[in-house]
């Protein structure tokens, strides 16, 4: 390893933990609707306004996330990322 490779790490260091930030925000997120798909019906779902918002924010999160990966620039990086 280089100090080139070294300092690039370094500065990956807020990327990564950002990211690992949203990620936990994420499964919360998902664990609390999985939550919520088992506790109310179809219809309560439907007509809730917070769980609309819910959705929304995983969505807006999972796509946040997409696109971190997609500006990291090292391929071996960034393919530690996608699912399998």
């Amino acid at each position: 390893m280089t100090e080139t490779d070294l300092e690039d790490a370094v500065d990956r260091l807020p990327v990564l933990a950002e990211y690992g930030r949203r990620s936990r925000e994420l499964f919360a997120l998902a664990r609390k609707r999985a939550v919520l798909a088992v506790e109310k019906s179809g219809t309560e779902l439907a007509a809730s306004e917070e769980y609309a918002a819910l959705t929304d924010r995983l969505d807006a999160l999972g796509a946040d996330l997409d696109r971190s990966i997609d500006e990291v620039d090292e391929e071996p990086f960034a393919a530690s990322f996608r699912p399998l």
